[in-house]
């Protein structure tokens, strides 16, 4: 909203970009959770979805695509964000928002540094369990 708003009064680029990366900061390090709070890709994605659509929906498809295969959502977190700046710099977004795309990627891998180790580790858990098969009445 914050940075819908700022296009709406015409604001520059840089201004809507740091509207949106307050917003990131705001939710990952709160002053009403004592400098704590999430990891920010919902409120990343809010503030995408503002400054460009496309790269917005072109995230949200790899993030779906990757949970659907992996069920790991914060694989799937980190690879729509870090798709973010390639997406910008092909589809010739202003530099403030290619900007906007490089630190809020970092921001998110920053964020996600325990989810890392634990995939490189085998130990992430994914959102839904793989179901087991029932043993077959032939066994």
């Amino acid at each position: 909203a914050p940075v819908l708003a700022a296009a709406r009064l015409d604001a520059s680029p840089a201004l809507a970009v740091g509207v949106g990366l307050a917003a990131i900061a705001g939710h990952n390090w709160s002053i009403f959770l004592h400098g704590k709070g999430g990891k920010g890709i919902a409120t990343s994605y809010g503030v995408l979805l503002g400054l460009s659509p496309l790269a917005g929906l072109i995230a949200a498809g790899l993030w779906i695509s990757i949970v659907v295969v992996t069920r790991y959502a914060s694989l799937a977190s980190l690879a729509g964000v870090l798709s973010v700046p390639l997406v910008m710099l092909l589809t010739r977004e202003p530099v403030e928002h290619l900007v906007f795309g490089v630190v809020a990627a970092g921001v998110a891998v920053y964020r996600h540094r325990a989810n890392i180790q634990r995939l490189v580790q085998g130990e992430e858990l994914p959102i839904v369990p793989r179901r087991r098969r029932p043993p077959s009445a032939d066994a």
